[in-house]
């Protein structure tokens, strides 16, 4: 529920970075993912 608040109204920017941070964090698992792979 606040999450669909914040998204529509005024916490959109800080929802932009909480998802920033979100992709960040999960690109960097994938990352760590691969290199475990090839090594």
């Amino acid at each position: 529920m606040l999450s669909a608040v914040c998204g529509a109204g005024w916490g959109s920017g800080w929802h932009y970075r909480d998802n920033q941070r979100r992709i960040q964090a999960f690109g960097a698992e994938i990352e760590q993912q691969k290199s475990n792979k090839y090594y």
